[in-house]
């Protein structure tokens, strides 16, 4: 049975990166063949903004698909050149029986290291030529490589001391090792959810009240019909950091709304109060609490698979391993879990996107005018140059937010009043 399992697994991911491929092919192929403003958008959006929002699709598809394309070769060229047993082997003689810790936490860096390498051509072709042509980014060749490698510091710093700590938990653990990893991995992830929009970013990123005036009473009022305290409304400065408007809900016990500064110089008054309604929309309706329970779910079902790699020894010997181990394990879970995971990509899509127009459809009733959050989300898209054109397929499998069109198509059946 051995012998097969190979072809088999890599016969799974081939065919998931090949429909990844082509749906990216498709939303090209659809943007490739647009002309002037969509059907449903004339007199709302003006041509010249529509093509160049074509132009962005274009541009951006096109970096997608060769980085998607690159990150399928690398994956294919580390499951089938046999380097993967190659590092293990070179590595097990450096640490000793006593050494496993740090072969465990050597083998999966370098794993990350060669990944982000190989990204960062790619991320560098986006961000100082694509985004840059369109006016999307103001960052300079010297800024991006030091935040890359600022990022990358940073992930060292905090990754290694977690992957020490989740080696000890499997070899140490017992046989409810994966039940104790898990524990560790909750807390972390709603720690996070909780203390980096409270205790982390303000500490990056100045955050302030916003200006005494109408807004500002109109906003907080509106917090507190939607369940926040009037003191968690809190501006972020962004706008000279070249950051795009934006606004987002953080935090689990005790929510912030944070509006970028960049949101109140692009957007009116009532734009501005229906994207806070839309905020709060996610509060009302838990979206945050669904998000991280579905992160949870996905970690816990990590593990289990993990466990089962363990206790396989036939998969990691037809990947070339000597034998099983906790490092050459959670790599080719992390590998082919991937390609089994993305299946469930149209469903987490869909409800990411059932959320969105919840949102959308509070955001209507608290504020009485599902025209002007229809404005906003008019002029952040001009802003953005999203795209008009996403291919159903594309738009069904990997978008988050559904398509402008059909947004405005459901804010205008929205009651008008509060």
């Amino acid at each position: 049975m051995q012998p097969a399992l190979l072809p088999i697994f890599v016969g799974l991911f081939a065919v998931e990166q090949t429909a990844d491929l082509l749906l990216i092919g498709l939303n090209l192929w659809r943007a490739h063949r647009a002309r002037g403003v969509p059907e449903g958008l004339e007199g709302l959006v003006d041509p010249a903004i529509a093509e160049r929002a074509r132009a962005h699709a274009l541009a951006s598809g096109r970096v997608g698909l060769f980085r998607a394309a690159a990150s399928a070769a690398l994956t294919l060229t580390l499951l089938l050149s046999g380097l993967l047993p190659w590092i293990d082997l070179r590595l097990d003689p450096l640490f000793g029986a006593d050494g496993t810790s740090h072969e465990f936490v050597l083998f999966l860096g370098l794993l990350s290291s060669i990944a982000w390498a190989v990204d960062l051509p790619f991320s560098a072709w986006d961000v100082l030529v694509v985004q840059r042509r369109f006016g999307l980014s103001v960052a300079t060749p010297g800024g991006f490589l030091a935040a890359r490698l600022k990022g990358w510091a940073v992930t060292v710093a905090l990754g290694v001391p977690f992957l020490y700590a989740v080696h000890a938990i499997m070899t140490l653990g017992g046989e409810a090792w994966w039940l104790w990893l898990f524990g560790l991995l909750a807390a972390l992830q709603v720690a996070m959810a909780w203390g980096w929009p409270t205790l982390v970013e303000p500490r990056l990123v100045p955050h302030r009240p916003l200006p005494p005036g109408a807004l500002r009473d109109r906003v907080e009022a509106l917090a507190v019909r939607g369940g926040l305290r009037p003191d968690a409304v809190l501006l972020v400065e962004s706008a000279r950091r070249g950051g795009l408007p934006n606004a987002r809900l953080g935090g689990l016990w005790c929510p912030r709304l944070l509006l970028d500064d960049a949101l109140l110089l692009r957007l009116g008054p009532e734009e501005v109060e229906a994207v806070v309604a839309h905020e709060l929309g996610h509060h009302l309706h838990g979206h945050l609490a669904a998000r991280l329970l579905g992160g949870l779910a996905g970690t816990l079902g990590l593990l289990v698979a993990l466990t089962l790699a363990l206790r396989w020894p036939p998969l990691c010997a037809a990947f070339g391993f000597a034998g099983p181990s906790p490092h050459a394990a959670l790599a080719l879970v992390s590998i082919l879990g991937g390609a089994f995971a993305s299946w469930l990509a149209p469903a987490q899509a869909w409800l990411s996107r059932r959320q969105e127009l919840e949102a959308d459809a509070e955001a209507a009733r608290l504020t009485g005018r599902p025209e002007a959050l229809g404005a906003a989300l008019l002029d952040l898209a001009e802003d953005r140059l999203s795209n008009l054109w996403p291919h159903p397929w594309y738009v069904a499998w990997r978008l988050s937010h559904p398509p402008l069109l059909e947004r405005l198509l459901a804010l205008s059946d929205a009651p008008a009043g509060p």
